[in-house]
């Protein structure tokens, strides 16, 4: 099935922070997000989902643990179980990123 922004829900999870959901089931999550410049995810971590952040467009700012990387874009990342971490979209344009969750995260998302 065709997926795109125009066939699936936008979800704004954050003020300027917005989420289409690609593909969801018990195995994997695929979500396509867009922070807009000088957006943030809150600090958290995940109890049961390993996730994998790929740049598609942009510049973001990602701290995991005590560990500061510059992302731009085709980077990608893997945020292990347990691991605090937050994006930050630290461009002048908006940053549009996979966000791939196996398992998809449910209720352990963790704020810290």
């Amino acid at each position: 099935m065709l997926k795109n922004r125009q066939n699936t829900t936008r979800v704004e999870w954050s003020a300027g922070c917005f989420s289409w959901q690609l593909i969801d089931d018990k195995k994997v999550s695929i979500k396509m997000e867009e922070i807009y410049p000088g957006g943030r995810s809150d600090t958290h971590f995940h109890t049961k989902s390993i996730q994998f952040f790929f740049i598609l467009e942009g510049e973001a700012s990602f701290s995991l643990e005590d560990t500061q990387f510059d992302l731009k874009k085709h980077d990608g990342l893997e945020i292990p179980l347990n691991k605090k971490h937050q994006i930050i979209n630290s461009g002048e344009n908006n940053l549009i990123f996979l966000l791939i969750s196996f398992p998809p995260v449910q209720e352990d998302d963790i704020r810290v």
